[in-house]
């Protein structure tokens, strides 16, 4: 690092530049054990001798969905945005791209991370896209924190990748009483964006501060200056269409007698004494053909869909005159449990927009049958919803509820590592609050070629799910000295279950005595246990990671055949992986050796995986940090991760978890599938990594280029960005604090990102 502390770069020296690439070889803070690596989306999953559509799209929570072209091709594709329980801070909600390969009559999204990038990466709350200047394009209504919506705009062009600009970091609007201020959205409500009288731009209906009725906010961008391309609102009704909304359930008042044009009427002392909690969703389409906007509601008071038909003139003399508390009755009603939130789409490509219904809270909900599927057997004018089934995507995914732990163990003992996943837990409603129950998932790796291959085994492996725990997690090692290796769990609770191997095939395990409360071993909460010999006496210890971000290391001080883990440290390394905006960090180590040598893996609440070395005889002192990102993995929230060779070449793949419940796939050398070939990325060179002063990025020099490259913070914010029309480009970083960043370089239809640390 001291050599480039020294060097000077010259951008047109061929034989200078060559040098400092020799120089990266040895010294990057990532390597290329990390550089190199690649998240994928082919390799096979079988769930009765059917292989999943999407195995690996990291699983779905509470997923608020929107359409959107994104590959230009005319086909609207999906764009899902998911809420993950205890998350609630940019960066730590997921987005997914789905792109939709349009065949006629059928639900045919393959998930495609490609796309996901493109997106601001501070998105929080909820996220609704719609086209609001006319352009074909959907733009991006966000939360903001200053109560309100912010707006991207959709920048595609053709034969360019998306981009979105902040154009509205807040909307306002004129109030009644002439009161020009934000345009009030909640956190947890959906507004509704519609064109709702009919003349051409995006007007809002949002509920009122306590929520007991429904403001409709008018664009006027038509009426003053004859376009779209503008949001210019001003409030003209309080309580649109002469309804209000109940204060102690999901139901409506009908023929609401306090709805107002011009001026504030006082509100109901039924109103008055009890007000509304915040927290709806709303959707609004014609259902059934006559030209006004009808709604659907779901509500935090109740696991209905209220359904509200509006018999007036469009956004003249609305008037809602009919309500179904159990919609679609005619059908199967919309039971589901905490906060349902209605979407409408055209899901399988028939024409016909489709309702699909998830959740609009992350909290005690639904997570594994989590996404209703009612299909539209009529038309976009005479909607009816027929239930299909309650895991649209979520079936073509693994997914094993919330939460996601990812251990390697040989099952079958065949040699090839399979699949051991524990996880939080599956939401189950079998009270007022309902609660969860966790599980083992096991998937049996059956690979006999380039590409690893899994086929799903059981849910509930070793029939664990019987303990009534939460938060099982699992590490496996040799402990008492039979040629098996045993099983530790960690769990919500912070306590440790030891379980012996059986010794069959595939592998059964038992209890141990006094295995339960493991050796009182209590890290607090949320143990995370791994079995490794990190000190080299032969003996296997306990290093555990936990909720708050550091690591436990228990030193094994018994024999090999009784194992006894004795407290030494609870901040091995003075590792620590928490977050300044959580004050969490879930640390989920794992230790391996490297040519010999120790070394530490650590994922965390942030969705990154750190390198530490610097250990072997230094378990007293402090491990050194190697990385702060490796193997290109951002996957929040709460990361789990293992890593082994599953095809045999030599070169590890690693497997990731998240709190939404599904896995990832990264490696160095998998063939590539359809989904990662959709837009192969350039090869590009940016070198020196770590940097202090300056970062380049070298192109193909036998091209011509024109594009544009950002800087980005690891929360997403562009700290730099610039255009480029030479193969090789210098940035200078003065002025930049230390820290993470990624570089996104972006030339026609080519995107290519790169984390770079600045020293």
């Amino acid at each position: 690092m001291t050599q480039y502390q020294k060097m000077k770069i010259n951008i047109i020296s061929h034989v200078l530049r060559h040098a400092m690439l020799c120089l990266t070889v040895f010294i990057t803070v990532n390597s290329v054990f990390a550089q190199n690596y690649s998240k994928y989306t082919s390799p096979k999953v079988f769930v009765n001798n059917q292989a999943l559509k999407n195995p690996w799209s990291g699983g779905i929570n509470s997923p608020l969905y929107s359409t959107i072209d994104l590959n230009n091709d005319g086909i609207k594709d999906l764009f899902m945005f998911d809420k993950q329980f205890g998350a609630a801070y940019p960066g730590s909600y997921k987005i997914r791209t789905f792109i939709n390969q349009g065949t006629a009559g059928q639900v045919d999204y393959i998930y495609t991370p490609f796309y996901e990038r493109f997106f601001p990466q501070n998105l929080h709350d909820w996220v609704i896209l719609v086209d609001y200047d006319c352009d074909g394009n959907e733009d991006i209504f966000t939360y903001s924190y200053s109560g309100g919506m912010e707006v991207y705009h959709n920048d595609i062009t053709p034969g360019n990748n998306l981009s979105f600009s902040l154009t509205y970091p807040l909307i306002h609007s004129l109030f009644l009483g002439s009161a020009y201020a934000n345009l009030y959205v909640s956190n947890v409500n959906l507004p509704v964006l519609h064109d709702v009288n009919g003349d051409g731009d995006l007007d809002v209906l949002t509920f009122t501060l306590l929520g007991g009725t429904i403001e409709y906010h008018e664009n006027y961008a038509k009426e003053l200056y004859n376009r779209c391309d503008t949001l210019v609102y001003r409030q003209v009704r309080q309580c649109y269409a002469q309804v209000g909304l109940s204060a102690v359930s999901n139901t409506a008042i009908l023929d609401f007698n306090n709805c107002f044009f011009l001026a504030p009427p006082p509100l109901p002392d039924s109103m008055i004494k009890t007000p509304r909690h915040n927290g709806s969703c709303m959707i609004g389409y014609d259902q059934d053909g006559d030209g006004d906007l009808d709604l659907i509601n779901g509500d935090i008071l109740g696991n209905n869909l209220l359904y509200l038909e509006n018999s007036g003139i469009p956004g003249v003399s609305d008037s809602i005159h009919l309500q179904d508390t159990l919609f679609p009755s005619y059908n199967v009603p919309v039971i589901y449990k905490t906060f349902p939130a209605p979407f409408y789409f055209d899901a399988d490509n028939d024409g016909a927009k489709d309702l699909i219904v998830s959740s609009c809270t992350e909290y005690l909900t639904e997570d594994y049958q989590n996404s209703w599927f009612y299909k539209n057997v009529g038309s976009n004018t005479n909607n009816q919803f027929q239930f299909i089934k309650k895991r649209f995507l979520t079936d073509e995914m693994i997914d094993v509820g919330s939460g996601a732990y990812v251990r390697f163990f040989d099952v079958d003992n065949d040699g090839k590592k399979d699949l051991i996943i524990g996880n939080y837990g599956y939401f189950t409603p079998d009270s007022a609050s309902g609660h969860y129950e966790s599980a083992l998932s096991y998937y049996h790796n059956i690979t006999t070629g380039p590409l690893p291959e899994f086929e799903f085994v059981t849910d509930d492996f070793n029939n664990l799910r019987s303990l009534g725990r939460t938060g099982l997690n699992a590490t496996f090692g040799d402990l008492n000295g039979d040629g098996h290796d045993d099983m530790i769990l960690g769990d919500k609770d912070g306590i440790l279950h030891y379980y012996l191997n059986n010794g069959t095939t595939p592998a059964t395990f038992t209890l141990a005595p006094n295995g339960f409360n493991f050796q009182n071993i209590d890290v607090g909460t949320n143990s995370f246990p791994f079995l490794a010999d990190i000190n080299n006496d032969g003996l296997l210890d306990l290093i555990i990671g936990e909720r708050y971000g550091y690591i436990y290391y228990y030193q094994n001080t018994g024999s090999a055949t009784n194992p006894v883990f004795t407290y030494v440290t609870n901040k091995l390394g003075n590792v620590f992986v928490g977050n300044a905006q959580s004050f969490y960090g879930f640390s989920y180590p794992h230790f391996y050796k490297e040519n010999g040598v120790s070394k530490l893996l650590v994922s965390n609440e942030n969705g990154y995986i750190q390198k530490y070395d610097n250990i072997d005889g230094n378990l007293g002192g402090t491990f050194n940090q190697v990385s702060t990102g490796m193997f290109s993995v951002f996957e929040p929230y709460q990361t789990s991760f293992d890593m082994a060779d599953l095809n045999g070449d030599g070169m590890d793949e690693v497997i990731t978890g998240c709190y939404a419940g599904g896995l990832s796939i990264y490696s160095k050398n998998l063939p590539v599938g359809i989904a990662e070939n959709i837009h192969p990325e350039k090869e590009i060179t940016v070198y020196p990594n770590p940097a202090k002063n300056y970062l380049v990025f070298e192109m193909n020099k036998n091209n011509a280029h024109n594009g544009k490259y950002q800087l980005s913070d690891i929360s997403g914010k562009v700290v730099l960005e610039g255009s480029f029309q030479s193969y090789i480009n210098n940035i200078s970083l003065q002025g930049l604090t230390k820290g993470i960043y990624i570089l996104q370089v972006t030339e026609s239809n080519h995107f290519s990102s790169h984390k770079v640390v600045k020293f």
